[in-house]
C-alpha cells in the first residue's frame, strides 16, 4: 500500500486549503474592501462563480474528463493571477475597483472549485480505499492549524505570496499523479434507489458544511475570522488544536463506512451534525458565559462537516457509475446555491437565519433517517429474501416471513419451481406449466397464458408428475412447498 499519492494529494489540499482560508477569512485580504460596500458584491461575485463551475461540473462531466491537462494549467494559474488582482482592486486607481475586485473574485470561485474537485476526483482515482478517510482528516486538520499560523502571523505581503504561490503545488501534483485504478475488491455500482439516495445525501451535506461555518467562529468566505488575530497566537492555536480534536473524534463515525448499507451509512456523521446545529441555536440561551468549550466544539464540528462532505463525495465517485466529476458537481452546486442564499437575503435576517437552520435540521433528518425508511417501504413487496425483508430488524425482535408478501411470494415460488425443474429433469415449458400448477392455475388459464393448447398442457401435466412421482395437482403443491425445497434453496445460495 504506497503512501506517495495519498501523501502529495493530502500536501496539495493543505495548500489550497490555506489559499481559501487567506484569502477568504484573513484580513490582508478582507480588510481593505471592508471600507468599501463594494466590497460585498466581490464576495458576492466569488460565490457566482462557484455556482457556475459546479453546474457545469454536474452537466458537463465527460468535458472536464477530457480536458483534465489543459484545465489543471489553466486553473491553476488563473488562481495565482486571480489572487494578485483580487489584493490590488481596492488599492489601485486604473480600474473600478468593483470591476477588479468581482472580476477577480468570480474568475477564482470558478477556478478554485475545478482545482479542489480535481484533486478530490484524483484522490478517488489513485488512493487505496483505507487511505482515504485518513487523507482527507490530516490534509483538513494540517490546513486549519498551518492557516492559523501563517492568519496570525505573517505580514500581509507574506499572504499575498503564499497565496500566489500555493496553487502552483496543486498543479504539479495533478501533472504528477496519475489516475489508476486502486487495488481491491470491484463491487457493484450503487443504482436504483440507492444512487439517489447517495446524491441526496452529498446534496445535504453541502448546505450542511455552510450552515456549521456560519453558525461557528468560522463564518462565512469574506469575513475576517477572530482567531486569526496576531496578538493572540496562543490562544488561536490552543482553540484550532481543541477544534481539530473535536473533528477528528467526529471523524471516527467515518471508519470503514464505504463497507456499509447507503441507507445507513452517514446517521452517526450528520445526526453529530444535526447536535451541533441544535447546540449553537441555544447555546445563547443555556451559557451565559464561558462558551469556549462550546466554540471550540462548534468550530471542530465545522472542520468536520468539510470532510464528511468530501469524503461521501469521493465514495459517490468510486461507487456510482458515470463520470467522478458529477456527483462533486452535485455536492458544490447545493453548497454555493445555499451559500448566495445565505450572504444575500438569510445572513442579515437573525430570525429567518434561525427559521431555516430548525428547517435544516428537519431536513437532515428526514434525509438521513426517513427517506431509507420510506425507500425501503416502497421496496418491501417485490422482497422475496428474508434477510432483505427483515433489514431493519434487531436481534429478539419478530421477523417479517416472505409469505407475508404478494410479489415476494410470488417470486419465491418462481424460484422454488426452477430448483424443482433443475431437480427433476424438467424442459423449460415443462418448468413453466409447473410453476403455474403451483399457482393453483386450472388447465384452461394455462392455455390462455402460454398459448398453447389444452392437449398440450395434459401432455406436459402429464410429464411433471411421472417425473415428480406424483398422481394430482395436491402432491405437486406440497412438494413446492415442502421443506426439501428450503434444504436446496440454502445449498444454493
Amino acid at each position: 500500500m504506497s503512501l506517495r499519492n495519498p501523501f502529495l494529494l493530502g500536501l496539495s489540499l493543505v495548500a489550497i486549503g490555506i489559499w481559501f482560508n487567506l484569502v477568504g477569512y484573513s484580513g490582508a485580504f478582507s480588510a481593505y474592501g471592508s471600507l468599501d460596500a463594494a466590497f460585498e458584491d466581490t464576495r458576492f461575485a466569488f460565490y457566482v462563480g462557484r455556482v457556475v463551475i459546479a453546474a457545469c461540473l454536474m452537466l458537463m462531466p465527460a468535458f472536464f474528463e477530457r480536458s483534465v491537462f489543459p484545465l489543471t494549467i489553466v486553473m491553476t494559474l488563473i488562481m495565482a493571477f486571480g489572487t494578485l488582482s483580487l489584493a490590488l482592486s481596492f488599492n489601485q486607481t486604473l480600474v473600478p475597483p468593483i470591476v477588479l475586485g468581482a472580476g477577480a473574485s468570480l474568475f477564482l470561485g470558478i477556478s478554485y472549485m475545478w482545482v479542489d474537485a480535481a484533486l478530490y476526483v484524483r484522490i478517488a482515482q489513485s488512493v487505496e480505499a483505507p487511505l482515504v478517510v485518513p487523507a482527507i482528516i490530516g490534509a483538513q486538520i494540517a490546513e486549519q492549524l498551518l492557516g492559523a499560523v501563517f492568519g496570525s502571523l505573517a505580514l500581509g505581503g507574506v499572504q499575498l505570496l503564499i497565496c500566489c504561490a500555493a496553487p502552483l503545488l496543486p498543479l504539479a501534483v495533478l501533472l504528477c499523479v496519475k489516475p489508476q485504478h486502486p487495488s481491491g475488491v470491484q463491487t457493484k455500482p450503487l443504482e436504483g434507489a440507492a444512487r439517489t439516495h447517495f446524491l441526496a445525501l452529498i446534496a445535504v451535506a453541502g448546505v450542511a458544511v455552510l450552515a456549521m461555518g456560519a453558525m461557528s467562529s468560522v463564518g462565512t468566505w469574506g469575513a475576517t475570522r477572530p482567531d486569526y488575530d496576531s496578538e493572540r497566537l496562543g490562544a488561536s492555536l490552543w482553540f484550532n488544536l481543541l477544534s481539530c480534536s473535536f473533528a477528528v473524534v467526529c471523524s471516527l463515525s467515518l471508519r470503514h463506512s464505504d463497507n456499509k448499507p447507503i441507507s445507513y451509512r452517514f446517521q452517526i456523521p450528520f445526526l453529530l451534525i444535526s447536535c451541533s446545529l441544535v447546540i449553537s441555536l441555544y447555546a445563547n440561551t443555556l451559557l451565559s458565559s464561558g462558551t469556549l468549550f462550546v466554540d471550540a466544539l462548534m468550530t471542530g464540528v465545522e472542520y468536520f462537516s468539510h470532510i464528511l462532505f468530501w469524503v461521501m463525495i469521493v465514495q459517490a465517485m468510486q461507487q456510482l457509475e458515470g463520470s467522478p466529476y458529477r456527483p462533486a458537481g452535485v455536492g458544490m452546486l447545493a453548497y454555493s446555491i445555499f451559500s448566495l442564499l445565505w450572504i444575500s437575503s438569510i445572513e442579515a435576517n437573525s430570525d429567518l437565519a434561525i427559521f431555516v437552520l430548525i428547517s435544516l435540521i428537519c431536513g437532515l433528518v428526514f434525509i438521513v433517517s426517513v427517506h431509507p425508511r420510506l425507500l425501503y417501504e416502497k421496496s418491501t413487496p417485490a422482497m422475496a429474501d428474508s434477510d432483505e425483508l427483515n433489514e431493519y430488524a434487531v436481534e429478539g425482535d419478530r421477523t417479517i416471513p416472505v409469505e407475508a408478501n404478494s410479489i415476494g411470494l410470488s417470486l419465491m415460488l418462481a424460484r422454488r419451481c426452477a430448483l424443482l425443474a433443475q431437480e427433476y429433469g424438467l424442459t423449460k415449458r415443462e418448468a413453466e406449466v409447473l410453476n403455474l400448477l403451483a399457482q393453483g392455475r386450472t388447465k384452461t388459464s394455462i392455455c390462455q397464458l402460454l398459448t398453447i393448447s389444452e392437449g398440450t398442457v395434459r401432455t406436459h401435466t402429464a410429464h411433471i408428475f411421472h417425473k415428480l412421482d406424483i398422481n394430482s395437482q395436491q402432491e405437486l403443491v406440497a412438494i413446492v412447498y415442502g421443506s426439501d425445497v428450503e434444504d436446496w434453496s440454502r445449498e444454493l445460495a
